[in-house]
Order: C-alpha cells, then structure tokens, then sequence
C-alpha cells in the first residue's frame, strides 16, 4: 500500500464514526482504475457519490483484509472523489477484536497512484451517530441510531461543498500486515418493493431501558469475553397508580445482563426459562433491585416494562440506574491445568445482605458502594 493509515485527530471514543473524502484527477476513461482499502471496523466506499462497497472481512489486530474494488465505469474525466464512512466499535464483540479507528486506501490506475489516504485527506466525525445507542448482541456493534437534524445523510454526494473538514492524522506504528481478500468481488445490486403487502400501525406497548454496565463495572474493559461476577443494578420506579404489569428481559443471559429482582419487599424470580413476570406497583415510589448473578457474554442490560399506566424512573443522580460494585468476579481460563469456573452458584452474606435491602436509603445505609450509571449509557 502506498498510503498512510489515518484517523480524526481528536481523542478516540467508544462508537465513533469517522467520514473521510479526497479529490483526485482522472484523464482516460478507458484504462482500469482500482481502489485499494481496508479499515477498522466497518466502512462504506463511495466513488462520486456512488456506494461500492462494505468491508472489511473480519480481522485481527495483526492481520488485515485488503478489498479491490474496479471503479473504472465510476469515473468522470477531469475531477472525480473518493468518500468512507468508518465505523469503529471501541470494544470487541463475537464479530470483531477492539482496535483503534484507522483506514488507509490507494487509487491505482496503470500502476499509478491518483491519490492515497495521508495527510492530505479531509475528515470529520459523524455529527449524526448516536454514540449512546444500545448494543442489542454481543455478536454485533451498536446499534445505528443516526440523528439526521445533526449529521448530513447525504454528505458523500458532494463533500467539498460541506462544512468542518479538517485534515487527517496518520496513525503511528500501526503494525498490521495486509492481505488481499481472495475472493471475488462483491457485487452490489439495488433490490425495491415490488408490491405493497399489508399496511399497519406499530403500537408502543412497553418502555424499554437499556443499560451499558461496562464503564461503571469494568471501567476500560474492551473485550467481549464472558464475565462470571455478583454484582445488584437498581433504581426507584414512581407509579401515578397502583397497578400490575409486567416486567421482561427480551434477551437471554449469554446476549444481557438480567437476574432476579425485588420490588419494595417483594422478590421476584427470573431466569432463561422465565423472562415475564408479573409485578405489583405500588402508587409512588417503588426500589427496584436486580441480581446480577452468573456468567453473561455481554455487559448490557435491557428491561422491559408493561404497564397500563408508564412508570418514570426517579433521576435521583444522572439518570437514575446505579449499580453496586462485583464482589465477586471468577475469571476463566483454560490451559490444560487450571479450573474452568461455570456459573457463580452462592452469595456471600454479604451479597445476601445488599439484596435485603428494601430500599435506596437501606442500601446506601449498608455503605455498599454504589455507582452511579452515567446518563449517556441509558
């Protein structure tokens, strides 16, 4: 490769997504023109303002995957563009392995280099990704919540005529041996309804709340290895009436974080087999406190909540959710010699003792520590 691996040059964050674009020259028409790319994690090329293609295949911190892309019917005589969307995680998932945010491409055409990325390359961090937005499954990133009224859909048409760009970083010591994909390219080809079905009105029947557990009880973790640890997520739920609902978990244990739960004095059992539960609300305050109790894959937690009348979880601090810190964490490991730990299966007393606890004021009481869930992670 003839170009630098480059990236915006503000600090890295969790869930960033990062829009690159350069202009090159173009005289004949008829000799083949190639792109040559490869990012972390996802990207999106476009060749005047046309999609070519997605990428790249999985890789690894070591290793990466180079794609070819034949652009020659793409381009127009005299000036043409080259624009990516990266997409970078910040952590691992099934699919992935956590690295930093980086791209790098060459343009070749009769073995001459029309552009490459470096220093030269225009960026800009997507306005329009949510970077709060859940992960719905360990085998996947966030999910893709793009706020249109911040970012501009269609920036790729015509980037030289957008504001905020800025130049490119190249990326240090980026020790990363690149191979071409051996496979074929990848086509594209644009798929329409043909025949509306069915017309129907999709009714919000449930609030969900999903809670990112990973800053506040692995601070700088970005694998995505499983986790055996007891730990409590909690809140205070306020009901305008006393009424009975339901409260579900929509994932098993392996893709989120759920357990048992009391409810004022009452406690309530969950597991894989039983992820409903019927639940009284009383009017007014109700402390809601969950063991977090086992192995999970994933460190988010989604709650549903089914009730006549919404309830509001009180913002006694940030938004609300806290946990208390895992006193117990089992790492596991196989080598041939240690233990292979299965599902945390006890309580401590002291563990016992925190989950006795009928509300905020007798938990924080106890002097458990409890951490407060920072607002961009619900």
């Amino acid at each position: 490769m003839f170009g630098d691996w480059i990236w915006l040059a503000e600090q890295e964050q969790e869930n960033q997504r990062v829009l690159f674009w350069d202009g090159f020259m173009v005289e004949d028409l008829d000799a083949p023109c190639d792109v040559w790319i490869c990012a972390t994690d996802k990207y999106m090329l476009f060749i005047n303002g046309v999609l070519q293609g997605t990428g790249p295949a999985r890789s690894t911190r070591q290793e990466g995957w180079i794609d070819r892309y034949d652009v020659t019917s793409q381009l127009r005589k005299g000036k043409n563009t080259i624009a990516v969307s990266v997409w970078n995680y910040g952590c691992s998932t099934y699919q992935s392995l956590y690295d930093h945010g980086k791209l790098i491409f060459d343009i070749l055409q009769r073995g001459e280099v029309l552009v490459s990325s470096g220093e030269s390359t225009w960026c800009m961090k997507d306005a329009g990704l949510i970077p709060g937005a859940p992960k719905r499954n360990v085998n996947l990133g966030p999910a893709d919540y793009y706020d249109a009224q911040c970012g501009d859909g269609s920036w790729f048409l015509h980037p030289d005529k957008i504001n905020g760009w800025q130049k490119s970083v190249v990326c240090k010591q980026v020790n990363k041996r690149l191979r071409e994909l051996p496979e074929r390219k990848r086509t594209i080809e644009a798929k329409r309804p043909k025949r509306i079905v069915r017309i129907q009105d999709v009714e919000c029947d449930c609030q969900v709340f999903t809670v990112n557990l990973r800053r506040a009880l692995f601070a700088n973790r970005r694998d995505a290895d499983e986790t055996n640890l007891n730990a409590f997520l909690g809140c205070v739920l306020r009901s305008e009436w006393c009424q009975r609902g339901v409260i579900s978990f929509p994932n098993r244990r392996w893709n989120g974080i759920f357990g048992s739960f009391r409810v004022g004095e009452k406690v309530y059992e969950a597991s894989d087999a039983c992820r409903e539960i019927q639940v009284e609300m009383q009017e007014g305050e109700n402390f809601f406190l969950m063991q977090i109790h086992g192995k999970y894959d994933d460190l988010y937690s989604h709650i549903e909540f089914r009730f006549s009348h919404p309830l509001t979880v009180c913002p006694v601090k940030e938004r609300g959710f806290f946990v208390t810190l895992p006193t117990t964490v089992l790492t596991t490991c196989q080598d041939g010699r240690h233990e292979i730990y299965e599902d945390i299966d006890f309580f401590s007393e002291e563990e016992t003792g925190v989950f006795a606890c009928c509300s905020l004021e007798e938990l924080q009481g106890r002097a458990t520590n409890v951490k407060w869930i920072p607002e961009n992670d619900v």
